[in-house]
């Protein structure tokens, strides 16, 4: 084997070793952040040869000591911490793989065995934007506080720390993002009133980093924590004033904004917010041929001559048949990720969720918004997708108990038995209900 073929079968290991890992993380279940996008460039050229197994001892008890045993390591996570901060020390913290190290390393509790040295960067003034970003939720994820409303009261030194170091970014940014990540953690440093006043200023500023659309996402994501009545109105009418393109942008955190609109429960407020939905969602759902999404993807793939070389060259057929699907798989995600239609098909759901969730009392019984929400219109076609999102859900979360309760509902069960008989029902509507009422008791 030649040394540029030996590199190439070393650096798709790599992607094969990076990948692993990824998933381990976020099967661990710390909902930290989605892989940067410059971590995925980085993590091409980074090379894991030169990374040694190494020894923790003593390393779990110092990290009690210091931590005042808030949270225990394991010996695993420690020797792949160090692993990964070796390699950040050698490349530095302004290269292209240093954000997705740290991330990397956030997913091995790093950012408790490396508090310290992480928080000592932020003082550099040349450190990158999207490198400062991944140090504030490094740092941030180690931060206790009290529990409730006092949450920003810190519990210890090192939460004191983590909020000097939220204040010092927002006063001082590296950048739009490192700015924007200190905003979605300030609620660790101050009380609500304060996070408000502060996006308001900044709102305010013409000469800020950030333009509307992320601030309205963080207005969104705090007024919903909070469920203030007059502050959620308020901010829905804003919204309600902003072009429709800015609108469809600020749907996810719109359709999760729901839940504080339904636990609020004021009419006015739930009718409007239904209103910005509807105005601004897709209006007809597209048709999606994904089979011709994902054969593209293996046409892509296949067309990738490195790639293919090292697959036809693997001994491990298995490995390679699953390397194979894992890289078709990626291909396929970024297509449809980037196809109009699907996107527009996904904005469509996200905006029947927002609005049943907008009509239930309940964040946690959901099928009572969705009862309202279908008995709110007369649009068989909207009627329809209501019943399938919420069925769609009941499958995805496994909730036996809610499913039996809808098909016990003799409510829906009359509305779909009545749209049978109506005359203007059309061809596709009518199959669709008959597949329902077959499961009804």
């Amino acid at each position: 084997m030649t040394v540029k073929s030996r590199w190439k079968l070393f650096s798709t290991l790599f992607i094969v070793i990076v990948t692993i890992a990824i998933v381990y993380i976020y099967a661990t279940g710390r909902d930290k952040r989605c892989v940067s996008a410059e971590y995925t460039e980085a993590k091409q050229s980074m090379d894991f040869r030169e990374i040694k197994p190494i020894k923790a001892k003593g390393m779990k008890k110092k990290l009690q000591s210091i931590y005042d045993k808030v949270f225990t390591v394991d010996r695993e996570d420690l020797t792949n911490a160090k692993q990964v901060w070796e390699r950040l020390q050698k490349v530095g913290f302004n290269s292209d793989e240093s954000a997705g190290l740290i991330d990397m390393l956030i997913g091995f509790n790093g950012d408790f065995i490396y508090f310290k040295e992480l928080k000592e960067q932020l003082s550099d003034p040349t450190l990158r934007d999207d490198v400062a970003a991944e140090i504030i939720l490094a740092l941030s994820g180690t931060y206790r506080g009290q529990n409730g409303a006092k949450f920003h009261i810190p519990s210890n030194e090192r939460d004191r720390e983590i909020q000097q170091a939220i204040r010092e970014e927002i006063a001082s940014p590296h950048g739009k993002e490192s700015l924007y990540m200190a905003l979605k953690k300030l609620g660790y440093a101050e009380s609500y009133e304060t996070v408000m006043q502060t996006l308001q200023d900044i709102q305010d500023d013409e000469g800020s980093l950030l333009g509307e659309l992320p601030i309205y996402r963080l207005k969104l994501k705090y007024i919903g924590m909070e469920n203030k009545k007059d502050d959620a109105k308020t901010l829905v009418d804003e919204i309600a004033k902003l072009d429709v393109e800015i609108q469809k942008k600020l749907m996810g955190s719109l359709s999760k904004f729901g839940y504080s609109v339904g636990v609020i429960g004021d009419e006015e407020l739930t009718q409007k917010y239904i209103s910005v939905i509807k105005n601004s969602m897709p209006k007809v759902y597209q048709p999606v041929d994904h089979d011709e999404i994902y054969q593209k993807a293996i046409e892509k793939v296949k067309q990738d001559s490195r790639f293919m070389e090292i697959y036809n060259t693997m001994n491990d057929r298995d490995q390679a048949y699953d390397m194979m699907r894992n890289y078709i798989q990626s291909e396929y995600e970024d297509m449809e990720s980037e196809d109009e239609d699907v996107n527009n098909n996904y904005l469509r759901q996200d905006a029947f969720q927002a609005i049943a969730r907008a009509l239930s009392p309940d964040p946690g019984d959901y099928l009572i918004g969705y009862k309202r929400a279908f008995f709110s219109t007369n649009d068989w076609d909207e009627k329809l997708e209501y019943l399938n999102d919420f069925w769609n859900q009941v499958h995805e979360y496994g909730e036996d108990d809610v499913k039996e309760q809808f098909l016990l509902d003799k409510e829906i069960k009359s509305a779909l038995e009545e749209g049978l008989r109506e005359a203007n029902m059309s061809h596709e509507n009518l199959e669709e209900i008959k597949e329902f009422l077959k499961d009804f008791h």
